[in-house]
């Protein structure tokens, strides 16, 4: 399976949509509002969140139907003395594929098209919180496991 990597927009709602409420059912999660009520959130949400979140979307080249999306969140960072300009990071989240066309490279072809989309924008480093079973796709992408990175969570 061929597929092309673009950025997503507005009209791409929909899509976002489903395989984030596909992502989110096959974790475990219960869906807690309906697919219309999420579109419009998620629609809401990303015309508001544009400068820091980008989504990107697979598409397949067999029939031009999205197979595949990923977010990447943007991050600017503390100023440094001395160095000139904006330093950011950023983090890779919710990459989905749809079932039947995993296990091809899709969703590793498409985390590194981000990369790509992120090192040409001047990002210092990104990050992934990933599922276990994802890790090995992550690592083949070019992600290293970092004993500098630490995680807190609220209990």
């Amino acid at each position: 399976m061929s597929a092309t990597f673009r950025e997503a927009d507005l009209s791409d709602i929909p899509v976002l949509a489903r395989m984030r409420s596909a992502s989110t059912s096959e974790g475990g999660s219960p869906l807690l509002v309906g697919q219309a009520d999420y579109e419009r959130r998620l629609g809401d949400w990303l015309a508001e969140n544009r400068r820091t979140h980008r989504a990107f979307i697979a598409v397949s080249e067999a029939d031009g139907n999205a197979i595949g999306m990923t977010w990447l969140a943007v991050q600017e960072r503390v100023p440094t003395p001395g160095v000139d300009g904006v330093r950011t990071s950023a983090d890779i989240q919710s990459v989905y594929v749809d079932p039947e066309f995993r296990g091809q490279g899709i969703g590793r072809k498409l985390v590194e098209y981000v990369m790509r989309v992120a090192a040409a924008e001047g990002v210092e480093h990104v990050t992934v919180h990933s599922r276990a079973r994802a890790v090995p796709m992550y690592k083949r992408a070019g992600f290293e496991q970092s004993t500098d990175l630490l995680w807190w969570q609220p209990r």
